[in-house]
């Protein structure tokens, strides 16, 4: 099993959002990539800092994943700002 792990510095009042869009959107895009084997997302709600880590069958499944990921960038990720 391989993992990669990204770690996410966000605003505390936007958390349950990033989580809402990690659910609704990043974990189906991963469950649709061969090789995925799942993935968990770690919160800190008073600092706003999230780590999630994706596993991965093999090497070539992460490394694909990655690629997969650089393709789609500006996708990624809502720009969630305070107004």
């Amino acid at each position: 099993m391989y993992g990669r792990s990204t770690t996410i510095e966000g605003q505390p009042s936007l958390i349950d959002a990033g989580i809402d869009y990690v659910r609704d959107v990043v974990m189906p895009a991963l469950r649709r990539m061969d090789g995925c084997i799942g993935l968990s997302l770690l919160v800190d709600r008073g600092s706003g800092r999230c780590i999630a880590t994706s596993s991965w069958e093999t090497d070539k499944a992460m490394h694909a994943s990655g690629e997969g990921a650089k393709r789609r960038s500006g996708t990624v990720a809502p720009n969630h700002s305070a107004s």
